[in-house]
């Protein structure tokens, strides 16, 4: 089907896989995020004290169930009856929360599972030390774990549920509304309360920082939001996760209920970057990226086919922003002037999306006079359109126009905006990525080489061979164990040939200076044989030689969280310094392997150096079959180098650790 002719609900709107509507506990975290029923163990009149800010967001947030307040030093919180203890409470409860002195939570929680209740919330510090800490921390966990019972923990937890009017927080909440569609799930409890308190255009169903994940984790709460029929786009503050493959699980249904997610984690994560690029998430650099993206996908319409048209009120500005599209890779469509008549005629012709770029800040009548420009545009074109003030900051926090029935987000900043503006024309592409093609591979081979690995570590040759099986193109080799059997093998290959040390244990760069080549002789190949075995031993690599290409390499690694990852980047000398490296899922198709090698440098087709990009693609492909199959049985793997020559792709060398082999020296 034509790009062009997929309507927004082709992959944005959706009836989502739900579990249950409200009102019914069908999720193992309903009791803990949409309860019917709440008892505050600590609630309390004296302010300043956590349990009295619980109580408060609790009556603040209007929760439309019973709310009762426990502690045995009063008979009325704030308006609520107060009771001595959880076995006063008559009625079944949903959900506890505890805001005590740490040393009481081990007999306040033991209460609380005697009740039968469905889930615990502890918003107590637990401040006593590392070690203490971690010794009452496990306590809780494992009470609650042994009954069944969803707990969080933490002076850092909030799990405020907007929809629902559920404000489970230890700080002071601001008003919010009840109809938003944007969730946002952090492990730093700063950053989700920054959020929370300067985003003001941004309108959330759900916000929760984690705290101390006991028994339910970012992963957990992930499964539930996209089960919410409200949910369109989450967002994700990622510190360290700690269930892998509960987190893929969630992922996986995020694309089937096609929900976008934009996500920021710390430093550079080459786990994480091969994640992300299998289930197309957006990964955000900063905080600003990050609620600037979501306020971007928040909005209702989605990209079509095509780049971005942008209208300007000077030249300059036009320059510079086509100047930084470029660097961003954000493709732009020629508007062919200034005018509200050709944007209108540029956006809804061949563009996907649109934005009025503003030099000066977005404000007062600046603000109306392009608001029904962009308002109309996005209306007729059923496409995005944005107001952007290139200056950062010049935006109030609640700037947003509405007119003629459409709401248009006011951003700030050229570079936060074109950044959200490629995360958008990403995942467009992503949801019409063409199904990966499956392949059947012999299981025979996985057990042959499994058999194997339980032997021993691989030589040069057998490593070649794994790599044959699985179709991963190797250059013609042999091994050879005298001067004359290199000459004979030499010959059988094919003049001129290449030898080096099949030795192990040799890393690439000192083997790449020890490769002799273009040996067309019998004297030369004798020669190059005996100054190669006098240092290296007696078996030396025969090959064909490869002229002309691009040294490439192809990377496996053990990820201790989520398995084998592949990678494929520039080789030689100079690859720490081009940093010229894209990380992956295995496995793919020779389709999505064109779209990594895409990534790299080597993949612009105006690169001077001719290369045979589907040939390599189809050794990448090839490479993270073997991976998918037998990666767990190695540490890593290198193909160091491949060639990708103009008529092919060509295994060099290759060396593999499996998880039995010793350590080299």
């Amino acid at each position: 089907m034509a790009l062009d002719n997929l309507q927004a609900q082709d992959y944005y709107q959706r009836e989502p896989k739900l579990e249950g509507e409200t009102g019914d506990m069908s999720h193992w975290l309903d009791p803990l995020l949409r309860p019917r029923s709440i008892a505050i163990f600590g609630a309390t009149p004296d302010p300043g004290v956590v349990g009295h800010t619980v109580t408060r967001n609790i009556i603040a947030a209007g929760f439309s169930g019973p709310v009762w307040a426990v502690n045995p030093k009063h008979t009325s919180v704030l308006g609520l009856d107060c009771v001595g203890s959880l076995g006063e409470i008559s009625e079944p409860i949903d959900h506890v929360m505890l805001a005590i002195a740490q040393d009481d939570l081990p007999e306040s929680l033991a209460q609380a599972i005697d009740k039968g209740v469905r889930a615990v919330a502890v918003f107590s510090a637990m401040d006593g030390g590392a070690e203490e800490d971690r010794s009452l921390a496990t306590r809780l966990r494992d009470m609650a774990g042994e009954a069944n019972v969803p707990l969080c923990a933490g002076g850092d937890l909030e799990l405020l549920n907007f929809r629902d009017r559920v404000y489970a927080s230890g700080f002071p909440t601001q008003p919010h509304g009840h109809d938003g569609s944007v969730a946002l799930i952090s492990h730093s409890g700063p950053a989700l309360r920054a959020i929370l308190e300067v985003e003001e255009r941004l309108t959330f169903n759900l916000a929760i920082a984690c705290g101390q994940e006991l028994t339910v984790g970012l992963e957990d709460h992930l499964d539930w939001v996209l089960d919410q029929r409200e949910t369109k786009v989450v967002g994700l503050v990622i510190g360290e996760l700690r269930q892998p493959r509960k987190f893929l699980a969630a992922l996986e249904k995020a694309n089937d209920n096609a929900i976008p997610i934009i996500a920021l984690a710390a430093g550079r994560n080459v786990a994480y970057e091969a994640v992300f690029e299998r289930f197309g998430i957006a990964r955000a650099r900063d905080l600003e990226e990050l609620t600037t993206t979501l306020i971007m996908f928040a909005q209702p319409h989605r990209p079509k086919a095509g780049g971005l048209a942008a209208m300007h009120t000077s030249d300059f500005e036009a320059r510079l922003t086509a100047g930084l599209a470029a660097e961003l890779d954000v493709p732009m469509t020629d508007a062919k002037g200034s005018t509200s008549d050709a944007f209108e005629d540029a956006l809804g012709a061949q563009s996907a999306m649109g934005a009025v770029i503003l030099p000066q800040p977005a404000a007062g009548e600046t603000l109306a006079a392009h608001a029904d420009k962009a308002a109309e545009a996005a209306r007729t074109a059923h496409k995005p359109v944005f107001l952007v003030s290139a200056l950062p900051g010049a935006v109030s926090g609640s700037a947003a126009v509405t007119s003629k029935g459409e709401r248009v987000p006011v951003l700030g900043g050229l570079i936060p905006f074109l950044r959200g503006a490629k995360h958008l024309l990403d995942y467009r592409d992503f949801r019409r990525r063409p199904p990966a093609r499956s392949r059947t591979l012999r299981g025979q081979i996985k057990i042959r080489w499994r058999e194997r690995l339980q032997d021993g570590p691989l030589d040069l040759m057998e490593t070649l061979l794994l790599l044959s099986d699985y179709q991963v193109p190797v250059n013609s080799f042999a091994i050879a164990d005298s001067a004359s059997d290199a000459w004979r093998r030499a010959k059988e290959i094919g003049l001129p040939v290449a030898l080096k040390p099949a030795a192990r244990g040799i890393n690439s760069e000192t083997l790449a200076a020890r490769v002799l080549g273009d040996l067309n002789t019998e004297a030369a190949v004798t020669e190059a044989y005996e100054a190669l075995a006098t240092k290296y031993g007696a078996e030396v690599h025969v090959s064909s030689m490869v002229f002309g290409g691009v040294e490439i390499s192809l990377t496996m690694l053990n990820d201790a969280q989520f398995g084998p990852l592949v990678s494929v980047g520039v080789a030689g000398a100079n690859a720490d310094a081009l940093d010229d490296r894209v990380f992956a899922l295995p496995p793919f198709d020779t389709q999505g392997a064109l779209r990594l090698i895409g990534r790299l440098k080597l993949g612009d087709p105006n690169s001077p150096t001719p290369v045979d990009l589907r040939a390599l693609a189809g050794a990448f492909a090839r490479f993270s079959d073997l991976a998918d199959a037998l990666g767990r049985e190695f540490t890593r793997i290198d193909i160091d180098p491949i060639i990708a020559a103009p008529t092919g792709a060509f295994v060099l060398h290759a060396e593999t650790v499996s998880r039995r082999d010793k350590a080299t020296p």
